[in-house]
C-alpha cells in the first residue's frame, strides 16, 4: 500500500504499471468534513466524520466504517486506476486523516 497524511486538499499521482484497469481499496483513518476523492472522471464523497476508519473497497464494492458495513454513507462511484499515470484529487475541509491506497497490478 501507499500511505499519505492528508491535512489539506491536494492531488496525488498514482501509477498503475499493469495493463488492466484496477479498483483500489482506500483506507481513510481520521477526521474530515465533506471529503471527496476523484480520479479519471469518477468521484466519491463521505459524510463528515471524526476519528473513524473507512474502508472503501473497489474490488468488492463495499464500504466499511469502523469495521461495520456502511455502503449508504458513500455517494458516488468506486474509483478506477487506469494503466499508466493517474491523478487522485482529494478535496474537502477540516482534513486530518491518513490515507492508505491498496492495489495490485493486473495484466492480460
Amino acid at each position: 500500500p501507499v500511505n499519505y497524511s492528508i491535512t489539506y486538499p491536494r492531488t496525488i499521482e498514482l501509477v498503475n504499471s499493469g495493463t488492466l484497469v484496477i479498483r483500489p481499496t482506500f483506507i481513510i483513518e481520521g477526521s474530515a468534513t465533506s471529503l471527496t476523492l476523484a480520479m479519471n472522471g469518477k468521484s466519491f464523497s463521505l459524510p463528515s466524520f471524526l476519528n473513524v476508519t473507512y474502508e472503501v473497497n473497489g474490488e468488492n464494492y463495499t464500504v466499511k466504517k469502523n469495521g461495520a458495513n456502511d455502503l449508504k454513507s458513500m455517494t458516488g462511484d468506486f474509483l478506477e486506476l487506469m494503466p499508466g499515470v493517474n491523478q487522485l484529487s482529494i478535496s474537502g475541509t477540516s482534513l486530518n486523516f491518513n490515507l492508505s491506497i491498496i492495489y495490485r497490478y493486473r495484466y492480460l
